[in-house]
C-alpha cells in the first residue's frame, strides 16, 4: 500500500515522489507536512484536510477536493492569485493569508502579464455575467490549461421544488452553459455535487447516512437533478 495510505492522519511527515495517479482518496488528514514531487493527476482527494502543510513541485492537474479543507498551505515554485469583486473580502484575505505567499487583488485592479495554468471560479458565474468570466478564463489561461467552475442549473431539484432563480444573475440548462464552455474550452470532466432531497434534512441523523449514498447511485444515472456541477475545463 502507497505509504501516504496507511494512516488516515498524518503529522510532521514529508512526502517525496509520492503517486497517486487517478485514485479516490477520502477524509485524510495532514498537519505540517511536506510534500515534494509528488504526483496527484486527476486523483480524487475530497474531504481531506491540510493544515500548515507545503507542496513543492507537485503535480495536481485534475485533481479534485471537494468537500476538503486548506488552511496556511504554501505552494513554493508557483504563483498563486486570488481574485474577488469585493474590496472588503480581498482585505479579509490578506489579513488571515498573509504568509502563504498568495497574491490577492480586486477584480477591476488585476491585469496579468502572464497566463496561468489553473483558474478556479468556485461559486462565481451564476452570479455574474456568463459570457465575461468565460472570456476572462480563457484570455488568462496558457494553452493547454485548465478553468475550474461550478454552475446550478435549472433541472435540478433543487429549482424544480424551491423555485427561486431571481437569487442569481444567469440561471441556464447544464446543456446551455456547457454550449457557452465550448466556445473557448474541452469539456474534460464534470462532477454533479448538492443533490437536494426534499423533507429529508428534517432527520438529520438519518440524512447524515443516507445522504452519500443517495448522491452515489443516482450521480452517474441522472447527473442533471443536482443542485450544481462542477467542471474541469480545458482551453483549447
Amino acid at each position: 500500500m502507497n505509504s501516504i495510505l496507511k494512516s488516515k492522519e498524518h503529522d510532521s511527515q514529508i512526502f517525496e515522489g509520492v503517486v497517486l495517479d487517478g485514485e479516490v482518496v477520502d477524509g485524510l488528514e495532514f498537519q505540517s507536512c511536506m510534500f515534494k514531487k509528488c504526483d496527484f493527476l486527476d486523483c480524487d482527494l475530497g474531504g481531506t484536510d491540510f493544515l500548515e502543510c507545503v507542496f513543492e513541485d507537485c503535480n495536481l492537474r485534475l485533481s479534485t477536493f471537494v468537500g476538503s479543507s486548506f488552511k496556511d498551505v504554501k505552494f513554493l515554485n508557483s504563483k498563486l492569485v486570488g481574485i474577488d469583486t469585493s474590496p472588503g473580502m480581498i482585505n479579509v484575505a490578506k489579513t488571515n493569508e498573509a504568509n502563504t505567499g498568495i497574491n490577492f487583488f480586486i477584480r477591476s485592479d488585476f491585469e496579468s502579464l502572464q497566463k496561468f495554468d489553473f483558474i478556479f471560479e468556485i461559486g462565481v458565474i451564476n452570479y455574474a455575467d456568463l459570457d465575461t468570466e468565460i472570456k476572462f478564463g480563457a484570455e488568462n489561461l496558457k494553452n493547454d490549461g485548465y478553468f475550474v467552475c461550478t454552475v446550478a442549473a435549472t433541472s435540478s431539484l433543487s429549482n424544480i421544488f424551491k423555485r427561486n432563480p431571481h437569487e442569481y444573475n444567469n440561471f441556464l440548462s447544464y446543456g446551455s452553459y456547457e454550449k457557452s464552455f465550448r466556445k473557448f474550452f474541452d469539456i474534460e470532466k464534470s462532477f454533479p455535487v448538492g443533490l437536494f432531497i426534499p423533507f429529508l434534512w428534517r432527520m438529520p441523523l438519518l440524512a447524515g447516512f443516507l445522504q452519500p449514498f443517495v448522491e452515489i447511485i443516482l450521480r452517474p444515472l441522472v447527473p442533471n437533478i443536482f443542485h450544481e456541477k462542477i467542471y474541469i475545463l480545458k482551453k483549447r
